[in-house]
């Protein structure tokens, strides 16, 4: 993973902090927090209907606020899955700890409670090639 030209350019502007569930559903599960604004957003909608409803993609096509991490995967050491959609990838921030803090979040209070976007796609990989032997 590399680093984000965009994480090191950010100019935070906090203008939502609801981190209960998506700003524009009810979703309570794979939210994104903008690093911009603090928007929180529901993940994207997968091939078989679990995921979200896309409502962070729709705040970039919005805003054009490029960072987005995973909420339910901030540890206590600062790490997350973060993703940034201008560069479509799979992002690190070393400056995460100071942009949660702008958003109000103690990192050191946070415990990880969902996957990570790799952890995710390790498990499909793996249960793919397991039915594959079988």
């Amino acid at each position: 993973m590399h680093v984000c030209e965009h994480s090191l350019t950010l100019e935070q502007q906090v203008v939502n902090k609801n981190l209960e569930h998506c700003c524009n559903c009810a979703l309570s599960t794979n939210l994104w927090l903008c690093l911009t604004c603090g928007n929180t957003g529901c993940g994207r909608k997968n091939f078989d209907g679990s995921g979200g409803n896309n409502h962070g993609i729709a705040h970039f096509e919005q805003t054009r606020h490029p960072l987005v991490v995973k909420l339910g995967t901030i540890t206590a050491e600062g790490e997350a899955s973060l993703y940034c959609y201008a560069c479509n990838n799979d992002v690190k921030d070393e400056l995460l700890v100071s942009h949660l803090q702008v958003l109000g979040l103690n990192v050191a209070g946070q415990r990880k409670t969902e996957k990570t976007v790799m952890e995710i796609n390790l498990d499909i990989n793996l249960n793919f090639a397991l039915n594959k032997l079988i």
